[in-house]
């Protein structure tokens, strides 16, 4: 192996690396965007007893709905992204 093409391997991993963040960002907001929504929609119900579900319910949709559409079961811990955001910066 050269030296070009370890570091063609070593910049592979790392967009790869890239790639898994942002993708896991954007499930972090897709579930925040399902939560706000549920809520919303709690809220808004005519029947003042009605609650939504809890946010450890939406995350479980939504982990079961990604496993539905790519056809087997997934692990996925439930991590809120206001948790992330407040841990942000944090790992000095």
């Amino acid at each position: 192996m050269t030296v070009s093409s370890d570091r063609s391997g070593h910049e592979a991993k790392d967009d790869l690396a890239r790639i898994a963040d942002a993708l896991e960002l954007q499930n972090a907001l897709l579930l925040q965007l399902v939560q706000d929504q549920r809520r919303q929609a709690a809220r808004e119900h005519p029947d003042p007893d009605h609650t939504g579900p809890s946010d450890h319910a939406t995350a479980t949709d939504v982990v079961d709905a990604y496993g539905d559409l790519y056809g087997g079961s997934i692990g996925w811990e439930f991590d809120p992204i206001d948790e992330r955001i407040d841990d942000m910066g944090d790992s000095r």
